[in-house]
């Protein structure tokens, strides 16, 4: 596999509503981030009781992704529930935010079952400038249940198309090369939660179809929009085991052309057993 690699960009935290950064020459084009920069913005910056700061892996992307604001839900919401991990999130986007500013995670509400599960309601927002009024851009509910510790859900060993990876422009360009040789952990060790936050990111990244917006409300133009996003982690892989992308395809509503109305896409990481692991599905909007 050839890389494509942009130049490495230091991740800062700033103020919430931080100002625009600095504009460079390829500004406004989705391309790869480097592994390192995407795991750092994974891990947010807490704010505050149920508050969290999200900076966008690369500012000069043309919005703030989609997937990455799915991947800081779970991050939320497991550092707001200590020994509970994430099994399922529910995510409704809104419009989309810029990618130069940080976006505002907080868990609104937290109820807990009798068994310990646990159900948080997020919400996202932004400034739209540094001293103005926020914007909410999506909500979630997510379902988490006692057992945050396991590291089941750290990516392993695994094989993703790299041609089809790559020109998303989401998806670090070496990630499919360590994925299919199993040196993620090696290269860049990461704590539980972090690993399930890549997960969801990979798996939101890789649902869409080609042209397809994760906005409801983003640009014109595009093929489908993502109307909502459901990440369940089905199981525990156990550490050392191969995770493998299925793709199960993009169908159509029930009586409806492929070229309007409403599709269902559905992406999952499977064992080599082919027991599933995490499996993403996105309720879409197709143009006509």
């Amino acid at each position: 596999m050839t890389a494509v690699r942009s130049a490495a960009r230091p991740l800062r935290a700033v103020a919430d509503g931080g100002g625009a950064r600095r504009a460079r020459p390829e500004a406004d084009a989705w391309r790869p981030p480097e592994l390192d920069q995407l795991v750092r913005a994974l891990n947010l910056w807490r704010v505050g009781t149920g508050h969290f700061l999200a900076m966008a892996a690369d500012p000069d992307w043309p919005s703030f992704p989609g997937p990455q604001l799915v991947a800081a839900l779970v991050t939320a919401a497991e550092r707001s529930v200590p020994g509970s991990r994430v099994r399922l999130v529910s995510w409704s986007p809104g419009a989309p935010p810029s990618a130069r500013r940080s976006v505002r995670v907080s868990v609104d509400a937290l109820s807990r079952g009798p068994s310990g599960d646990v159900t948080a309601e997020l919400t996202v927002d932004q400034r739209d400038s540094a001293r103005g009024p926020r914007r909410r851009h999506g909500h979630a509910v997510v379902l988490l249940t006692p057992g945050g510790g396991s590291t089941g859900a750290v990516v392993g060993r695994g094989s993703v198309g790299t041609g089809e990876t790559v020109a998303g422009g989401l998806v670090p360009a070496e990630l499919p090369a360590l994925l299919a040789a199993g040196d993620l952990d090696r290269r860049l060790p990461m704590d539980p939660t972090t690993g399930r936050a890549l997960l969801a990111y990979l798996g939101a990244a890789l649902t869409a179809p080609p042209g397809c917006s994760p906005y409801p409300c983003g640009p014109s133009g595009a093929r489908a929009t993502v109307l909502a996003s459901t990440v369940a982690f089905l199981a525990d892989a156990g550490p050392g085991v191969g995770l493998a992308l299925g793709r199960p395809g993009v169908a159509a509503g029930a009586g409806e052309a492929p070229s309007e109305g409403h599709a269902h896409a559905m992406t999952e990481f499977r064992t080599p057993s082919g027991v599933p692991v995490v499996q993403t599905s996105q309720a879409l909007v197709l143009a006509p």
